[in-house]
């Protein structure tokens, strides 16, 4: 069950990996920040941690946008103006 839900969300996971792992213009990222700093089990701790929040994230927004639909769409046209407004700046 688990493995169809995520692999059917593979874009969105994708994605915040991206978001996560490089960043976007209002915040640094895990790999800015951290830029060959850590050892290798530190490493492997960060990447467990991305795997685990990517994975989080995505089961939360599955999550609010099967209890509460008007939240959700408050979330995304949120989300959606904050986009276009990064676009045109």
């Amino acid at each position: 069950h688990h493995f169809v839900f995520f692999s059917s969300k593979s874009l969105q996971i994708y994605v915040i990996h991206l978001i996560l792992l490089y960043g976007i213009p209002w915040f640094s990222s895990i790999g800015r920040t951290f830029q060959h700093s850590q050892s290798l089990i530190a490493g492997a701790g960060l990447a467990v941690l991305i795997i685990l929040l990517t994975l989080g994230l995505v089961k939360a927004e599955d999550e609010i946008k099967r209890r509460s639909p008007k939240a959700y769409k408050y979330i995304r046209n949120s989300l959606g103006l904050l986009l276009l407004y990064a676009l045109l700046v």
